[in-house]
């Protein structure tokens, strides 16, 4: 697989680029319609994207509306899209029911392309990568990564979110 030009024909398959200058460096932008501009700064595999029209979507900061995001994690991205355009501004039920289960409100997660993130500081971290981008301790939709700051020295990957209940009301963290 090459991935410096992997994702130039399934981004130029749904909208062109268009060409900007910054510090005399020429940079290409995708400005698609799922929400999401995608940015080549010829940096090999590297990208970067940055949400748009996002308004229903919780973020910690503004800086949290961009990050990077590989060539090969691009097709992947464009491709579940094209199957469901609004996979990106929609949380996953299963981030859904980690809501009401812990009473807490999830957010991106900054630098992980369409992840989620659900926090009670101090006390435990769960993460959730529903577009499988990157190489986080998860997959998909119905799996994620869980850490207990204050018991575990490492997070714990693939997680199921029975298996994340049950940690919870282990911990004390919801009750039984």
């Amino acid at each position: 697989m090459n991935y410096l030009s992997d994702p130039y024909k399934i981004l130029n398959s749904i909208v062109p680029y268009e060409v900007f200058e910054e510090n005399n460096k020429i940079i290409k932008i995708w400005k698609t319609n799922y929400g999401v501009s995608f940015e080549d700064h010829g940096c090999g595999f590297i990208w970067f994207y940055k949400y748009n029209n996002m308004k229903d979507t919780d973020f910690f900061t503004n800086e949290d509306k961009l990050g990077t995001i590989s060539g090969s994690d691009i097709k992947n991205v464009i491709k579940q899209l094209k199957n469901n355009q609004n996979k990106l501004k929609n949380k996953p039920t299963s981030i859904q029911n980690l809501e009401t289960l812990t009473g807490k409100t999830a957010y991106r997660k900054h630098n992980l392309f369409g992840g989620w993130h659900i926090i009670d500081k101090e006390k435990y971290s769960i993460i959730n990568n529903p577009f499988s981008c990157n190489l986080y301790y998860t997959k998909g939709e119905n799996n994620f990564e869980v850490w207990f700051m204050d018991k575990e020295e490492e997070p714990r990957g693939y997680q199921t979110i029975e298996e994340i209940e049950t940690l919870l009301k282990e911990y004390k963290y919801i009750s039984n």
